[in-house]
């Protein structure tokens, strides 16, 4: 778990600090964003129109989007494995910070439920969140950034 988590993980408790974690993924992603918008440059692609990354089913980077330069970034990638592996980390990983961070917003909800229908209203809420996010794959790489979300 320390592996996966870092700093994040306290193995006495066992329990994964949601902000520390945050935290962490939120430096893995600018350090993969400045890598991108290094990589772009050096390849001669913009980086003002955005590029869509989600994983495939056999777990693959797939470009999405109508990017000018799709065959440049494809083949950017099939050149740099490691580039693409850590995409599809970071894709993850965000996505997973997400699920922390609407599984927080959730449990503060129900502790400050007084009632037993603000209770249910914040588990639909829940709900409808954990909906949107399952729905929500891939990120976006656009103007330097790599963000959560196909744009």
């Amino acid at each position: 778990m320390e592996a996966m988590y870092g700093s994040a993980f306290d193995p006495q408790t066992k329990m994964i600090n949601g902000q520390a974690f945050q935290r962490l993924v939120a430096d893995e992603t600018a350090s993969l964003s400045k890598a991108l918008a290094s990589a772009f440059a050096t390849a001669g692609i913009s980086d003002s129109n955005p590029i869509g990354f989600d994983i495939g089913s056999t777990g693959q980077v797939e470009l999405k989007g109508d990017h000018p330069d799709m065959g440049k970034i494809k083949a950017l990638l099939d050149e740099n494995p490691d580039l693409s592996g850590k995409i599809r980390a970071n894709n993850l990983r965000q996505h997973e910070a997400a699920m922390f961070d609407v599984g927080e917003v959730h449990a503060n909800r129900i502790k400050t439920a007084d009632t037993e229908a603000e209770m249910l209203a914040a588990w639909r809420n829940s709900v409808a969140a954990y909906d949107r996010l399952d729905r929500t794959t891939g990120t976006t790489f656009a103007e330097g950034q790599l963000q959560l979300g196909m744009s």
